[in-house]
Formats: C-alpha cells, sequence, structure tokens
C-alpha cells in the first residue's frame, strides 16, 4: 500500500513540475496541498438556529464551564 502512496505522490510531484498544461500543474499542486493538509478554508452556513432563553444559555455555560453539574438526560422512547 505505501509503494502506491508513494508512486501516487511521486506521479503528482512530477506533474507539478514537468507538464506542459498549467492546468494539470494546478490541478496536481493542488491535489498536493490538500492531501498534505492544506486545503482552502471551506464556509460552512448554519441555517438552523435553536431559540434559546437568557437563563438556559447561562445555565449551558456554566455546564460547560464546570460551575455546575450537566442535568440528567431523560430517556426517549420510540412509538
Amino acid at each position: 500500500m505505501m509503494d502506491g502512496a508513494q508512486m501516487a505522490l511521486d506521479t503528482l510531484l512530477k506533474l507539478a513540475e514537468q507538464s506542459t498544461s498549467d492546468t494539470v500543474k494546478l490541478a496536481a499542486a493542488k491535489d498536493i496541498l490538500d492531501r498534505s493538509g492544506y486545503q482552502a478554508v471551506q464556509r460552512v452556513e448554519q441555517t438552523h438556529i435553536e431559540q434559546s432563553s437568557t437563563a438556559e444559555l447561562e445555565r449551558e455555560l456554566k455546564v460547560l464551564l464546570g460551575e455546575e453539574e450537566a442535568p440528567a438526560e431523560v430517556p426517549t422512547t420510540l412509538n
């Protein structure tokens, strides 16, 4: 498996360095960056916003900060 990965990386590097097509060079460079952890930032839009009261938000913050115990979860059943 590692031999295949190394071969693929070598191929991408060769394409990025030696291809006569700028489109191929760019695609290879992007693939190398993406696969090495340098992907472009992806924006995520949140469309559902839960409505909570100020008191509920303050309670949740205290739980997250460890100032209060989290409430026990109420089990739900499927009907």
